[in-house]
């Protein structure tokens, strides 16, 4: 199992200098991915500090060597996807082909959709990330496309230069249990990063409540294991999640999860209870790793 860091690129973490360091730091500490949230308005009204993810990991890349990199999760809802494509194959050169992306709906709809005047429905928003999801696939593997769908047309157009990586940079699809609809869509991708609505009566601003119990992912991976065939199956990526600094998920230990088939564990950054000094010894411990 992969360890990776998974930072906000918001708050005190809405910094490309406090980034770069992170990530920087947790290649030498031996993590294996650093991954940032990409988020524009989650607050809503409250002004606060938040940079661009893509921005970022240019930043980043440049100033690792080894360390595996990516958005998760880009709402490809509202982002024009021919541009999404271009930042990826752009990132994944520069990188020399360590880019992973992550792909999902987002939230909150209501700060970064309605806000902005965007259809914020999730029907709306899922078709358009089935279309964009197409879309980036086969412009970032050099095709010619031919695309009209409900939302985005594409005429006759190729991209040169196509991904570093062949075919493609992995894709990873975010699902938000108990829903099943994001786990369906990964099984046309290359992995499933789920998450869990926390209930209605949660009032703790922390993150940890959107951590997929050990049944919860046990559930996620017999799916896969279910509808994809022996050869996808073992090419496919189930992404587990931790806060960073802590050896449970909701009471149980990281290593049931890597028992039970998770190929990666991302652990958070919760801003709510860590800031970057802590976020900082939390990585150089090495404490973290599994």
């Amino acid at each position: 199992m992969k360890n990776a860091v998974y930072a906000p690129n918001f708050g005190e973490f809405g910094c490309l200098d406090k980034l770069v360091n992170l990530a920087v730091l947790a290649e030498k500490s031996g993590f294996d991915g650093f991954f940032l949230w990409d988020h524009i308005n989650i607050t809503g009204g409250e002004a606060m500090n938040t940079v661009d993810p893509t921005i970022a990991l240019a930043a980043i890349a440049s100033a690792t060597n080894s360390i595996l990199v990516g958005p998760v999760v880009t709402p490809l809802a509202r982002r024009r996807p021919w541009k999404v494509s271009r930042e990826l194959v752009s990132l994944d050169h520069l990188s020399k082909g360590r880019v992973i992306f992550g792909a999902g709906l987002g939230e909150p709809p209501e700060f970064e959709f309605t806000a902005f005047g965007e259809d914020s429905s999730a029907k709306v928003r899922a078709r358009k990330v089935d279309e964009s999801l197409t879309i980036i696939d086969r412009l970032s593997m050099g095709q010619s496309v031919e695309f009209n769908g409900e939302y985005y047309t594409v005429n006759n157009v190729k991209f040169n230069p196509k991904a570093y990586q062949e075919p493609r940079f992995p894709i990873w699809i975010a699902g938000t249990l108990p829903a099943t609809a994001g786990l369906k869509r990964s099984l046309h991708w290359d992995g499933v990063f789920p998450v869990s609505r926390p209930a209605e009566d949660v009032v703790d601003a922390g993150w940890s409540h959107w951590l997929p119990s050990l049944e919860e992912f046990r559930d996620v991976v017999e799916f896969g294991k279910k509808n994809l065939g022996d050869e996808r199956l073992c090419q496919f990526d189930f992404v587990a999640s931790v806060i960073l600094g802590q050896n449970k998920i909701k009471g149980s230990p990281i290593a049931d999860f890597k028992d039970i088939g998770a190929t990666w564990l991302l652990h958070w950054i919760d801003e709510s209870i860590v800031d970057f000094d802590s976020a900082i010894k939390l990585i150089k411990s090495g404490n973290s790793l599994n």
